[in-house]
């Protein structure tokens, strides 16, 4: 993340993503990351015991957005989890906004609707930065007199 802000990229345009124990991972990167960043989508995760319970720094710049993508048929993560994690007092107090999204028929994996609901949340909490402004077009002296080139 470090490498990516040093380039030139805002932390706010930072979104870290994961699926189980990726999505664990990826949450408890964003509670340690130095500044509040853009969100996290995490897919069918759990939550890691480590995580850090101190605040983090970045908690005055507010709450860092968070997708919970969990199939209604996960039997390796039950579906409860994520809710109980995403509604839970902990993740608040730390800075996470968390939403759930549970999808029926879905196993321990990622689907499509799962791919869909995540683009979904990284247009809301990630939005394309505005476009530079264009130079303007410089003409050629063929168009200046009339002509086609």
């Amino acid at each position: 993340m470090r490498k990516e802000v040093a380039g030139g990229v805002p932390p706010s345009r930072i979104v870290l993503a994961g699926f189980s124990h990726g999505g664990a991972i990826a949450l408890e990167a964003a509670l340690r990351a130095d500044q509040r960043l853009g969100g996290v989508v995490a897919l069918s995760p759990w939550f890691l015991a480590g995580i850090p319970r101190a605040y983090p720094p970045w908690l005055q710049a507010g709450r860092v957005p968070a997708l919970f993508c969990h199939g209604a048929a996960d039997r390796v993560v039950q579906p409860g989890f994520a809710r109980y994690v995403a509604e839970g007092p902990d993740l608040a107090a730390l800075g996470i906004a968390a939403e759930v999204n549970h999808i029926p028929g879905l196993a321990h994996g990622v689907s499509a609707a799962a791919l869909m609901a995540a683009r979904q949340f990284l247009l809301r909490s990630a939005p394309r930065a505005p476009a530079p402004p264009r130079p303007p077009r410089r003409r050629s002296v063929c168009s200046q007199r009339g002509q086609d080139v």
